[in-house]
């Protein structure tokens, strides 16, 4: 996989922690550093160890199953991009979340695993698309977990800050583009990585 591939994924990953801090900076009424660095930290690194999870789950099989692996890659990314496109237009809108201005760390943590758990089945895709251990090769899951987690960091910092300034209306047409483009992105990923695995499984 490459690094630009694996950048792609990190937003599309980050939508919907994404959209959940513009909910908690419209809820606070106010821009908060504090804030800020809670979503920022908490989305961060669950969106970062899950991949991880999924990804040592999955090395133990991908051998056993190198055939299939473009299918398997193709639909989970698939699934979490068409379930990403349904939810947004359906128009699914920040609820609880954006009534609560709080930042509890058990809130907070149901919220990170909640939106973190795509990152999960993405991980299983790196397993099964020759990303390593070793950190001798780019290709290797520590990389990709790292810039998984510090654009999510990024990304949600960013959204509370926003949510905060641009109010509640346009928070909700932000939320809807982003989720959209998110679903977008990953199924766009899930063609790419199907069509070249099945070259792949051509040539070889």
């Amino acid at each position: 996989m490459q690094i630009w591939e694996i950048i792609l994924i990190a937003f599309s990953l980050a939508m919907d922690a994404l959209a959940v801090s513009v909910c908690k900076g419209l809820a606070g009424g106010k821009p908060s550093a504090r804030g800020m660095i809670l979503c920022g930290v908490w989305f961060g690194v669950f969106q970062a160890i899950m991949p991880l999870v999924g990804f040592a789950c999955a090395s133990i099989f991908s051998s056993y199953i190198k055939f299939i692996t473009p299918w398997i890659s193709f639909a989970l990314l698939a699934f979490l991009g068409v379930k990403a496109i349904i939810e947004a237009i359906k128009e699914r809108k920040c609820q609880t979340s954006c009534r609560l201005a709080t930042y509890g760390a058990k809130e907070m943590a149901l919220l990170a695993i909640a939106t973190s758990i795509d990152a999960l089945a993405v991980g299983v895709t790196f397993a099964f698309n020759g990303v390593s251990f070793a950190l001798t090769t780019l290709n290797n899951i520590w990389l990709f977990i790292l810039l998984i987690g510090v654009i999510t960091l990024i990304v949600t910092a960013f959204g509370n800050l926003l949510g905060a300034l641009v109010g509640r209306r346009l928070g909700d047409k932000f939320n809807f583009i982003t989720a959209l483009l998110g679903g977008i992105i990953l199924c766009a990923l899930a063609i790419k990585f199907l069509v070249t695995g099945i070259i792949e499984i051509s040539v070889a």
